[in-house]
């Protein structure tokens, strides 16, 4: 039973004072914020001290002050903050909902997830983007599923695997024929995981074109 059933089941019917209604989910919605800080400031903060680590940022642990700043700035604060208050805000409000309307449904958890979600706008400006993203990705998946379980939709064999190679397409399509229209961070990124940050994919590409064209002239 979670936390917001319990409280219909305890005070369902007798939350008649709004000051008893805003005491139980103030309460909720603070420990949420509290918990989902400390893990945001927890995973940003090794992320960072992984990438101290195995970077050239190792030189940072000589001057211990601007590597306390590097792991536990601005950045990993702003991190903390928005998990905080997406999960503390979720939890005040879907608990409010339940309260109020008796009941818990998804309907709570639609309008709590929505209202939560305006959290993005206390993380770093550059990273807003590529969380979006990835929130987008997740919700078309549990959209999929949803409407699979519901049969209005057909179950798909290794469906996953198929849209995965599908997107690789797209990207390495791109990367190629089209790079810019990809992020400079992202496209090199692409470049590093080749193994040469001059683009040896697109030199073979480049050179087999040659190579094709030559051959079609003399042929």
């Amino acid at each position: 039973m979670t936390v917001e059933k319990e409280l219909i089941v305890q005070y369902g019917n007798k939350v008649q004072s709004a000051n008893l209604t805003l005491y139980l989910c103030g309460k909720l919605s603070l420990r949420g914020f509290m918990r989902g800080f400390l893990i945001g400031v927890a995973i940003k903060g090794s992320t960072y001290f992984a990438v101290s680590v195995f970077t050239k940022k190792r030189s940072l642990y000589k001057r211990p002050k601007e590597l306390i700043n590097y792991i536990f700035g601005s950045r990993t604060i702003k991190f903390g903050l928005f998990l905080g208050s997406l999960v503390g805000t979720y939890r005040g409000i879907h608990a409010l909902l339940c309260l109020i309307r008796k009941k818990d449904d998804s309907i709570n958890s639609f309008i709590a997830g929505g209202i939560a979600g305006l959290s993005i706008l206390l993380d770093d400006d550059t990273k807003r983007v590529e969380l979006s993203l990835y929130l987008l990705a997740r919700v078309l998946s549990s959209l999929w599923n949803f409407f699979v379980h519901k049969h209005y939709l057909p179950s798909i064999p290794f469906g996953s695997a198929l849209l995965f190679a599908l997107l690789c397409t797209i990207i390495m399509y791109t990367y190629i024929h089209e790079p810019e229209l990809m992020r400079k961070d992202y496209y090199q990124f692409i470049d590093t995981m080749a193994n040469d940050p001059l683009g040896r994919l697109d030199k073979f590409v480049v050179h087999l074109k040659r190579l094709l064209s030559i051959y079609r002239h003399n042929g």
